[in-house]
């Protein structure tokens, strides 16, 4: 084997492990719908935000309308952090209905 061969098998080697271990690093980034819950009319999500925060996500799926709910454990306090319509973000969505 010349030293081009062992330079090249070299770089392939260390190629295929980097390969491995980002493939193991983004299997351990996906996102689990554990914390989701559904009923027809309303989809909701809590998820951890800022600084240790938590907050309400809620979907009303038939007025297509997003609710945030920010809540400050802390102090004890609850806010909504703002609300937004999903249709003007996501364009009108549904084929254009």
């Amino acid at each position: 084997m010349t030293r081009l061969q062992l330079a090249c098998t070299c770089l392939l080697a260390s190629a295929a492990i980097l390969l491995g271990l980002l493939l193991t690093r983004l299997d351990a980034n996906r996102a689990h719908a554990a914390e989701v819950v559904s009923e027809d009319p309303f989809t909701f999500l809590t998820a951890r935000t800022r600084n240790d925060g938590e907050s309400l996500f809620v979907i009303d799926n038939l007025n297509e309308r997003l609710l945030i709910i920010h809540a400050d454990v802390n102090r004890e306090k609850i806010e909504v952090v703002g609300m937004q319509d999903l249709a003007a973000i996501f364009g009108r969505g549904r084929g254009g209905r």
